[in-house]
């Protein structure tokens, strides 16, 4: 069977956060600047989730204890952009949201032809990336 919906390389990601207020608020307006619909399947004051082409992303509050990339687990999380010209956009959002750029952006060469992309934080310190990836 054949579908004419997009497959996403990945269902959905679920990040526990420390704070769920600040960081469904972070979410709601990062998501919404990147393009993401918010999806109503579960009760807002616990399980918010927001989605684009069959990839989700989902928060829920955590037990105490701050996120760090440097042990195992989590990294980051790159979200894909659909042209260099969104992730200047987003650049450009995050400043005057005050939202803690790491750098960006720019080309990545190092990573393959054409990468471009800007990495940031959310509340929690957790590393996001938004990175457009010519084919």
């Amino acid at each position: 069977m054949t579908s004419a919906r997009k497959i996403a390389v990945y269902a959905h990601v679920k990040v526990m956060v420390s704070d769920f207020h600040r960081s469904k608020d972070f979410y709601d307006r990062l998501m919404k600047a990147m393009g993401y619909r918010r999806m109503v399947i579960h009760d807002w004051d616990h399980y918010p989730g927001w989605g684009t082409h069959g990839t989700d992303f989902w928060i829920e509050k955590a037990s105490p204890g701050r996120f760090s990339e440097n042990k195992p687990g989590l990294h980051h999380i790159a979200f894909s952009a659909p042209s260099r010209a969104a992730v200047d956009r987003l650049g450009r959002w995050l400043k005057t949201q005050k939202i803690h750029v790491i750098t960006g952006p720019r080309l990545f060469p190092e990573y393959t032809r054409g990468y471009y992309a800007i990495f940031f934080r959310d509340p929690d310190g957790i590393r996001l990336e938004y990175a457009h990836i010519p084919q």
